[in-house]
């Protein structure tokens, strides 16, 4: 396939004041693959969930051994993005792409042939440094077309594409389980890889002409990375990225042994908890673009987070006295997870507004250290498992402190205090 370039608008670059970018059939297409794309990581994430149980049964071990397999993969998606976002400075969007879907694929054919809990680990792993590709590179195609809240308002899109994953996933692994065993599981996420990787071939054109493309040494990379994590604001949202998805990813940890061992429910029934959980969280999401019209990035992010430590007060509350049961454990994680539904887009397109000639790489160092937080509280979730649901809010509070905590400081900046 020859190298093509999105169209470009008329006048200068998309800026915040026009929202402009490719538009109409060419706008709706782009989303629409670049959300695809970015579905692969959750989609990985989400689909085995309910077998947790089985998994652990089937190999001899705790289900908190199997939930490393988690940390695993994040830590991946993690690693990979450090490569892959100067790859795609350099070399252009699609062929990372490309590269990391192959990669992805060839990575879950070895999870259904692993015998042992660490060859499990150990292949998810190479799926999250494969599927890494689909975690940065989107977003860098984003800043690629768009500026300013353009850049806020095409991300929220996207996670409503995205937002199909969580919803479905794990209800369609709790059907998968009931006819077939966990293997099926990881050939259903290989053939989802080659067709990212078909789709990032045919149907995705290059954003980043040759001319706009970033040479240097491996040296020059890393400094580049320094450089970046140097902006005390950059280094601020980055951070808040990173204990939002420490939230996320405790919760995606915790949730099958909450649900299914402490709470009894059925691997089909949490499927269905699992996906009402999503919509909330992507229903949200969508409500972003009201929000842009009247309020900045910033102040939504001090709203959301408000929100955050008020609920995860009374989901402290819930899991040490269990006040309430199952349903309000449930309401509870409801309004968290559906409150991060504004950080992600808020927070992205902040952060990548201060790069736009580096956006394949501060794309990276967003996504990396997102995911090096939510591998850290996955794995504290798993170490500090006790029968109870106390692990999982703890970790969920500290991350909502953190992340207000974080806002408030860059408001203090922003103001010269």
């Amino acid at each position: 396939m020859s190298e093509t370039h999105l169209p470009s608008p008329p006048g200068p670059r998309a800026g915040e004041a026009s929202g402009a970018g490719p538009a109409g059939r060419d706008y709706l297409h782009l989303i629409v693959v670049l959300g695809f794309l970015t579905a692969v990581g959750p989609i990985a994430i989400d689909l085995y969930l309910p077998a947790f149980p089985t998994i652990a049964a089937d190999l001899g071990v705790p289900v908190s051994a199997v939930e490393l397999t988690l940390s695993a993969f994040l830590l991946g998606l993690a690693g990979g993005q450090l490569v892959i976002g100067p790859l795609s400075d350099r070399w252009g969007r699609r062929a990372p792409l490309i590269g990391g879907f192959a990669l992805f694929s060839v990575g879950a054919v070895v999870c259904v042939l692993s015998q042992s809990v660490g060859g499990l680990v150990a292949s998810r792993l190479l799926m999250g440094a494969g599927g890494a590709a689909g975690q940065s590179v989107p977003r860098a195609i984003v800043r690629d077309l768009f500026d300013g809240r353009a850049v806020a308002k095409a991300l929220t899109l996207i996670m409503l594409v995205v937002g199909v994953a969580p919803v479905l996933a794990p209800s369609a692994g709790g059907l998968i389980l009931r006819f077939f065993e966990w293997h099926a599981l990881f050939w259903f996420q290989a053939g989802f890889g080659v067709l990212a990787l078909l789709l990032s071939y045919f149907a995705l054109p290059e954003s980043l002409p040759p001319a706009e493309r970033l040479g240097g040494r491996l040296g020059e990379v890393f400094r580049r990375y320094a450089d970046t994590m140097r902006n005390p604001e950059f280094a601020g949202y980055t951070l808040m990225g990173a204990v939002t998805a420490g939230m996320l990813f405790a919760y995606i940890a915790g949730s099958p042994f909450v649900f299914l061992e402490i709470y009894g429910v059925s691997p089909q029934a949490f499927g269905i908890l699992f996906g009402v959980n999503a919509v909330g969280l992507f229903s949200l999401a969508q409500w972003n673009h009201v929000l842009l019209r009247t309020l900045t990035s910033r102040q939504i992010l001090l709203r959301g987070w408000c929100a955050c430590v008020a609920a995860s007060a009374g989901l402290v509350l819930a899991a040490t006295t269990g006040w309430g049961g199952l349903w309000s454990f449930f309401g509870l994680t409801f309004i968290l997870l559906a409150t991060i539904g504004v950080m992600f887009p808020n927070i992205g397109a902040s952060a990548l507004n201060l790069y736009p000639r580096r956006a394949g790489m501060a794309s990276a160092l967003l996504g990396t250290v997102q995911y090096l937080g939510g591998a850290g509280a996955g794995i504290m979730v798993a170490r500090l498992a006790h029968g109870t649901a106390v692990p999982l809010a703890g970790v969920m509070a500290a991350c909502c402190v953190a992340g207000l905590a974080i806002t408030l400081w860059l408001r203090r900046r922003e103001r010269g205090g």
